[in-house]
């Protein structure tokens, strides 16, 4: 007796992925390329502001405030500055934060 697999769908996002914002990601990539280090923190805190604007439906009601929220996207700022320079799709980037900020407050 066998069973019957069929095709494995992912879930949907808890938080649901917004629309890359292109402008800010050309913005940051030219401040990353005349000051890294002040670059890198400057695509942290713009990006936090972007999806906390997105997410703020879904974070308010989990009890995440905009402090909490950019606390934890400051940690994956490596991968922030990896979609800013264009080495990341976006949709990766949002889900991988989405889902980082999910488990840090569980």
């Amino acid at each position: 007796m066998s069973a019957e697999i069929g095709p494995i769908t992912p879930p949907e996002p808890l938080l649901p992925i917004p629309e890359e914002p292109e402008a800010i990601k050309t913005a940051l990539r030219v401040a990353i390329g005349e000051d890294p280090i002040d670059g890198k923190r400057l695509a942290v805190e713009e990006l936090a502001s972007v999806l906390y604007a997105a997410w703020i439906g879904e974070l308010t009601a989990m009890g995440v405030d905009e402090q909490r929220f950019s606390a934890v996207i400051s940690g994956a700022s490596n991968e922030v500055w990896l979609w800013a320079m264009g080495d990341r799709p976006f949709d990766q980037l949002a889900a991988s934060l989405g889902g980082r900020v999910l488990r840090r407050i569980a």
